[in-house]
């Protein structure tokens, strides 16, 4: 039975294996259904005629299938979205559950302090990779408390895969993000989640202080 405590590597490594499966297969769905109209992208719901049709005798929703069948511009955009959005938070989602098991084992059962600390000498990151991290944590709390948007409770001034992220007389603007620079973040997650298991579990044993 799948469970948050007693984690090993093979789970982490499984982890990481979904997460960028399921990303790699909607964009593949996604594709294999977008049709341009005047330069734009939309959902051709016509190559998903019996798929809509037994999804829509469970699940009803009028006005979805109405802009479904008008190739609303927004269905793709909104979907292309939510694939970049699902694809960094599930990541983080990992690397924040390693951190805190590192640092204290089988946390989900204590009664203490359990915020996200990557800081710890413990993992071993380095200045470069610490700003990284700082910019995941960052755009991970942009999309689940500011809509995706630069916020002003905290500052961000970084450049991450030849894009600045600078949040200073930007707030409350979206933060642009791409497919691919996403792709790259999340990468960048399981890497430094990797690091941080093979690091903390060799500099000192789980429950010991950082």
């Amino acid at each position: 039975m799948e469970e948050i405590n007693k984690l090993d590597e093979g789970k982490l490594l499984g982890y990481f294996e979904s997460i960028k499966s399921v990303f790699l297969t909607k964009i593949i769905l996604i594709t294999a259904v977008t049709k341009q109209r005047d330069g734009r992208p939309y959902i051709d719901a016509t190559a998903l005629t019996d798929a809509i049709n037994e999804v829509r005798a469970t699940i009803d929703d009028p006005l979805f299938y109405k802009a479904l069948s008008r190739g609303n511009e927004e269905l793709y955009e909104n979907f292309k979205d939510d694939i970049g959005t699902s694809l960094m938070l599930s990541s983080w989602n990992v690397f924040e559950q390693i951190v805190k098991d590192l640092t204290i084992a089988d946390y989900s059962t204590q009664m203490l302090d359990l915020s996200v600390c990557y800081q710890s000498g413990r993992f071993q990151f380095d200045k470069r990779e610490k700003k990284n991290i700082d910019l995941f944590y960052y755009i991970r709390n942009a999309i689940c408390h500011h809509n995706g948007a630069y916020y002003a409770s905290k500052e961000i001034d970084h450049t991450y895969g030849g894009s600045v992220f600078r949040s200073n007389g930007h707030c409350g603007e979206k933060i642009d993000m791409n497919l691919k620079l996403t792709w790259e973040m999340a990468l960048d997650i399981e890497r430094y989640t990797l690091k941080a298991w093979n690091n903390a579990r060799a500099f000192n044993p789980p429950n010991a202080k950082p």
